[in-house]
């Protein structure tokens, strides 16, 4: 993997990470977009992660499910 690697401590209030991704020899290309909320209550950090788009060959694909796991649940 190759570029800026964010951690969530960079993350101030709202913050959309873009993720690339490229098939080597092909003209395949990726890209995920995530909202990350931050949220400090009582000192403690909270982080949420909103809106997730999934773009193929710069095209947004409805199709694809994206499920999010939520393990404080």
């Amino acid at each position: 993997m190759t570029g800026h690697v964010s951690q969530l401590e960079d993350v101030k209030y709202k913050d959309t990470q873009i993720v690339f991704v490229s098939k080597a020899g092909t003209e395949t290309s990726y890209r995920l977009e995530a909202e990350i909320d931050h949220d400090c209550d009582n000192g403690v950090d909270h982080y949420n992660v909103g809106t997730i788009k999934f773009f193929h060959n710069n095209k947004r694909n409805k199709m694809v499910d994206i499920t999010v796991i939520d393990v404080e649940k």
